[in-house]
């Protein structure tokens, strides 16, 4: 039996295998992009580990030589550096340097605005040079320290408890920490932000300008920090006398950072030396990512 096909039935025919390669081409269009998608999410996942692990091994060698050497209990000098082989760049002032390929700063918390003990001089004039108003200026310095003293006397331009109408507002007690500072009325966004980045929550009471960043500088006096290794003295007066002696605190704050392809690690914290404690050092303010 011989079976006829129509021109219909051809054309249809066709369309059905026009259809079906066209779905086939779809199929191994999607299955080739998942495909390179996932080898993209390795290759970012397998960076992002390579990261982690030299943030990890440059900490432990940077913490080991600090610990182990005259550097974090004395100040950082070429001899010492050099004799336990650590980048002639380091400083404790917050300038970023390079150590086994990563990006690291080291900020003597010394050398920041101080909150507790509160540096009230320093604190205004860090904030009417980053333009803040004279008013806004005696408002958040004023309802900051009405915030962590312990009476309910309210200060001429500050804040006590009838001023927040909030069970627990203000604290009367030392701050927890420096994001605290957001629930302080006439602390406004920015601020925050301007104290969040020259403050420490434990301070000298005055910033030492020995361990002071270049960015506080300029807004306590007006000159920027010369680069390391152009001039190690600095072009400012010293607001302490024997300042040239002072050896660094307990609290340093370490930021490392490290870059594999695409992929970036993060690492932010703060160092606290012991004291006739079992334990060398303890961390504080721990912070993964930006």
């Amino acid at each position: 039996m011989v079976i006829k096909t129509t021109k219909s039935q051809s054309g249809a025919a066709m369309v059905m295998v026009l259809l079906i390669s066209a779905i086939l081409g779809v199929l191994v269009t999607v299955v080739s992009y998942q495909s390179r998608m996932l080898i993209k999410e390795q290759k970012l996942q397998n960076d992002y580990f390579l990261a982690k692990k030299a943030v990890d091994t440059s900490q432990a060698i940077l913490l080991q030589k600090l610990l182990t050497s005259p550097i974090w209990l004395l100040g950082v000098t070429e001899s010492r550096l050099e004799r336990v082989d650590l980048p002639l760049d380091l400083n404790f002032f917050g300038a970023e340097f390079t150590f086994e390929g990563v990006q690291v700063t080291l900020q003597d918390q010394s050398g920041l605005l101080s909150l507790i003990p509160t540096d009230r001089k320093s604190l205004r004039r860090v904030l009417l040079s980053n333009g803040i108003s004279e008013k806004d200026t005696n408002i958040a310095v004023d309802s900051i320290l009405d915030w962590m003293d312990k009476d309910d006397f309210q200060r001429l331009n500050g804040a006590e408890a009838m001023d927040y109408n909030v069970t627990g507002f203000p604290r009367n007690d030392h701050i927890q920490h420096i994001s605290e500072l957001r629930n302080i009325k006439g602390v406004s966004g920015q601020v925050f932000e301007i104290i969040k980045d020259n403050a420490a929550l434990f301070g000298a009471g005055t910033p030492i300008t020995k361990y002071a960043p270049s960015h506080l500088l300029a807004s306590l006096y007006g000159v920027e920090r010369k680069k390391v290794g152009e001039d190690s003295e600095l072009n400012v007066k010293k607001s302490v006398s024997n300042e040239e002696d002072a050896y660094p605190s307990r609290r340093l704050t370490m930021s490392l950072s490290a870059k594999v392809g695409h992929s970036q690690y993060n690492r932010h914290f703060t160092i606290v030396r012991g004291m006739a404690t079992a334990r060398p050092f303890f961390i504080a303010e721990y912070q993964v990512g930006n």
